[in-house]
């Protein structure tokens, strides 16, 4: 029988028993004593398998389990977890789920190196495939008609942005590619489009900066 990780379902203890702890099945909790099934499945019979199980049950991911291991805090075999360390999987776990000790952690870091351990997100990274789309397709159009024609039209010429697509044709794409309804896209055109124009715009000012 392969040293199982399980949880008990009357004192709700994570245990992982050594394999003589195992009878017929089933072994006994070290807290309460109450004798648990621990039938293996497929993913428990591996050591991978093991850290899975335990992942699951703490709530701790398994690089998290490893990086305890490194520290010494926990044995090299899972299998051989004591009750201390249980206890202090479940401080890990309680403590990597509080805000508040996440918090005060992360404040006493130098500002680079928590910005190194949490990058910032891209100004796109938090747009759906569609939204990204729409500003990818701009900023071409503003991009093309800058190099076709100068930002700023002559008086009573034609504004710059004139030849890029008008919001009702990107809504009848967006219908036709993507299924998205008119009332779903129609503000978020607006504000899509206002973003790659001020991309645009920025990358401009930028170039004509270096070459000054």
């Amino acid at each position: 029988m392969k040293k199982v990780a399980f949880t008990c379902s009357r004192c709700g203890v994570l245990n992982v028993p050594a394999t003589g702890d195992h009878w017929r099945g089933f072994a006994p909790c070290s807290e309460c004593g109450s004798m648990e099934s621990v039938a293996t499945t497929g993913t428990e019979k591996t050591a991978g398998g093991l850290y899975r199980v335990v992942s699951q049950r703490s709530g701790l991911s398994v690089t998290t389990l490893i990086e305890l291991q490194k520290r010494g805090l926990l044995p090299r075999d899972l299998a051989g977890c004591t009750q201390e360390h249980r206890i202090v999987i479940g401080a890990v776990a309680l403590a990597v789920s509080s805000e508040e000790i996440l918090r005060s952690a992360l404040a006493r870091l130098p500002k680079k190196r928590r910005e190194k351990l949490v990058p910032a997100v891209a100004e796109d990274g938090l747009l759906t495939r569609w939204q990204r789309d729409v500003v990818d397709r701009y900023v071409k159009e503003y991009e093309r008609e800058l190099r076709d024609a100068p930002p700023r039209a002559p008086k009573g010429g034609k504004r710059y942005g004139s030849k890029v697509t008008t919001i009702p044709a990107m809504i009848l794409y967006l219908e036709k590619r993507y299924k998205i309804s008119a009332a779903t896209s129609r503000n978020w055109i607006r504000e899509l489009k206002k973003r790659a124009y001020n991309r645009v715009r920025r990358s401009v000012k930028a170039k004509e900066g270096a070459n000054a």
